[in-house]
Parts: structure tokens; sequence; C-alpha cells
């Protein structure tokens, strides 16, 4: 049978444990009468009290103890600071129910009394009308669910703010919103372990800064400094850039658009204005140097519904590091190889070789050349092919051939007889000879 009981007179949080308001204790003032069963006070003693707040009315967790020398009156009342010994953190009172218990003298525990919203003051419920001063330490906002909580000022020095989920696998998220409807705006969202979703109702937009994916100092390399998106990767593995789309129509496009003016203002571009470059840059030990390089240009007066374009192809030479124009594709399709104003549908300037290939099939309204057996040869759109360089595949004499697709004839002269024998006839003098090696 229990030699105590408790009638409380007054619990009430002086300077709970705030550790948001500088030097003040993390204590609690509290008052109470002990008396016997029978309603005796304990007048004028010294008990051993030990204070204990749970999680539960009954059973549960600890989350603070302390034992004090609690002294009463005349009448059996007593007054004491609790967190004198142990300080009350502000953590004690982080979920919403807490209960206090008195042992006396360990004569078992007294009944549990609930605290309540004065007991819960270390714990601020609102700061509407707030204004000035500053935090000190670890914020916690607990949101619906006894983890989903949002921290400030967490342990670890080099972490501003921390946002958690109290849902296993939940994906925590900050919406913002900017309008009547209270729908959000735009949302940033945890996508599991595969990094952030960012999901906006009309546009994203940077302002200024460079972007970094896989490197924290974009632009900061001679030769791409000018660059405001850079995706960097050790190995290659991990710097592809993807358009992808799905459905019947459309297509994945990257669109290169250069206007003369300013952003908000834009002037008509003119003859010769670069539009769009893509380089392929190689280290050298000190810079990127351009390797190689695809560009397009205004190629002709543009106008409204009218733009004429250039497309063309630049590499560097061995021993330069200064790009040459190698193919050139102007506004009336004509290519150009190894010129950059190719006058016709196909120019080249310098040699021109052609590996053999079987022989192709005619096309009506077609003609052209091919290799074949290390000689040059003509073919018609009727399939006609004529040996354009005179010389035998076999004994390398020359020789004239030609062959009728439609006759099936086959015409192979011997040059060098049938001119000899025309020397013969006429006693002139054709055929002059010579030995190179």
């Amino acid at each position: 049978m229990k030699r105590f009981i408790l009638t409380i007179t007054l619990t009430v949080m002086l300077a709970a444990g705030m550790t948001f308001a500088i030097g003040i204790p993390k204590q609690m003032s509290y008052q109470g009468i002990l008396s016997s069963p029978s309603g005796t006070p304990l007048e004028d003693s010294t008990v051993s009290v030990e204070f204990r707040i749970y999680n539960a009315p009954a059973g549960g967790n600890s989350v603070w103890a302390e034992t004090l020398s609690v002294t009463t009156d005349n009448q059996g009342r007593f007054n004491v600071t609790l967190g004198l010994i142990n300080p009350i953190e502000d953590t004690v009172f982080r979920q919403p129910e807490r209960y206090l218990s008195l042992n006396v003298e360990s004569d078992g525990e007294l009944p549990r009394t609930k605290l309540v919203s004065m007991g819960y003051s270390n714990r601020v419920s609102t700061v509407d009308g707030a204004k000035g001063g500053s935090v000190t330490g670890e914020i916690v906002v607990v949101g619906s669910g006894p983890d989903d909580v949002l921290v400030l000022g967490v342990s670890d020095p080099n972490v501003a703010l921390e946002l958690r989920s109290g849902t296993a696998g939940g994906n925590p998220f900050i919406d913002f919103v900017n309008d009547a409807a209270e729908d959000n705006d735009a949302r940033i969202q945890l996508n599991g372990e595969n990094g952030l979703v960012i999901s906006v109702d009309s546009s994203l937009t940077i302002p200024t800064g460079k972007v970094g994916i896989g490197t924290s100092t974009p632009g900061s390399f001679p030769s791409i400094e000018f660059a405001r998106l850079e995706i960097a990767d050790e190995d290659g593995l991990n710097s592809d850039f993807t358009l992808r789309v799905a459905g019947t129509s459309g297509s994945a496009g990257q669109n290169f658009a250069k206007s003369r003016g300013t952003l908000s203002s834009p002037t008509i571009v003119q003859d010769g204005n670069l539009l769009g470059n893509i380089l392929f840059m190689g280290y050298d030990g000190s810079n990127f140097e351009t390797a190689a390089w695809i560009r397009s240009s205004v190629n002709g007066t543009p106008g409204t519904g009218d733009m004429p374009g250039r497309l063309q192809f630049l590499t560097t030479a061995d021993g330069s590091a200064t790009p040459s124009v190698r193919m050139s594709i102007n506004n009336a399709g004509n290519v150009g190889i190894g010129t950059a104003s190719p006058a016709y549908k196909l120019e080249v300037s310098g040699p021109v070789m052609m590996e053999d290939a079987s022989t192709p099939s005619a096309s009506a309204g077609h003609s052209g050349v091919y290799s074949s057996g290390g000689e040059l040869f003509a073919l018609d759109d009727a399939g006609n092919s004529t040996q354009l360089s005179p010389h035998d595949t076999t004994t390398g004499e020359w020789i004239f051939y030609s062959k009728n697709i439609k006759t099936g004839r086959v015409v192979k002269v011997d040059m060098e007889r049938l001119v000899r024998k025309v020397e013969e006839l006429t006693g002139e003098t054709f055929l002059m000879e010579s030995w190179e090696k």
C-alpha cells in the first residue's frame, strides 16, 4: 500500500528548454501537495522524489528522468524546478502527448499526469506575429506523420535544410504556389534513389549563371568558359544528351535560332551570319582545341518566309589548330568537296579516286562512272558501258572497250596495233612512245 498521494496545485513551464532562445534554461516549475492516503499532509519534511516524463499514460518509454530532494511546508506543499540536474531538451516534447510521473521515496509510481499546453511552451505551436530575433540550434517542423518533418539546422554543419518522409519509400516534396487556387505551380520532389523531379506548370527558367551536370564548376576550362550548360563524366558512359518523344506524330529536335538585335526585340539576320555550331574538341594539355566543326550560316539575302542557308563541315589538319572547310552545301543544293563555293551539283577540288565495285544497274535519265578491275568505266542510262581508262585489265595493253547492252556486242580494239597499221598505210607517224618509271 502506497504511503503517499499527490495533489497537483499548479504545473507551469517557466523557461522551457528552447534551443531557439539564447541563454534560457531548459527547466520546468512544478508545485503539488504530498499527503498520506488518509489525507494527512506530509508536513515540514524532506523526501527523495524521482520525476519522469513518459510518451504514454501507462507503459511506454521514459523520455526524461531526474531525482530531486523535495521539501514540504506545514501544509505538505512543495515547489520544485525540474531540469536542474538533467536539462529538459526541447526534443522531449517532439511528439504531441507527454505524461509526468512521481515516485516518492521509491514507494512506487504515482498516477501519471498529462502535460498540456503550458508544458509544451518549449515547442511553440504558432509564431504568428513574431518579429526579429534569431534562432539557434535545430528546428524541427512535424508533419501529419510522426516522421514527416522539416529540419532546419541539423547536426551536420554542411546541411542547412533536411526534408524527411514518414512513409517507407516515400518521396517528400516542396510545392511552390502563386495563385488563389492554391494548386502547386511548381514542385521539387525526391524520386526514390534516382535523384530529383522538378515539375512546373509552364516553364523553368534559369536567368543567369551556369548549370553543371556531373561537375560543380561548369565552364571553368579554357576554350569552354562560355558554356552555360556543361555535362561532365569521367569515362564518357554517362554524358550522353538524349531527346526522346513518343506518339504518332512529331519527332525529337534540336533547334539553333539566331537573330540580330536583342532577345526581346530581334531583327532580321544578314547574309553570312553564323546560325549554329557543333564543335568536337580535344584537350591538348593546355586548352580544348577544335578537331572538327559543323556549322550553318545564312547564304543569300533573307526576307519574310525566305531563309537561304549553307551547311559546312570542317576538320583540322595534323600539325594545325585551325579547322578548314572540307565540304560545303550551299542554298542551291550544290555540294563542294575541297571548295567552299561549289558552282555545280558536285564540285571537287583535288584528285578523286574510286574503289572497285560491281557494275551498277542502269536507270533511265541517269549515267555515271564506276571502277572495275582498277579501270574506269562510263555507264549510260541504257546500261551501255565504255572503258575510259584504255588498258586491258589482263595484259595492260592500250585498248578501246565498249559493251552494247541492247545488242550484246562487245567491241575491244587493240589501239596500238590499229595506230601502227594506219602509220603503215599512210606513211605518217601517229604513235610517239616513251617509258617512265
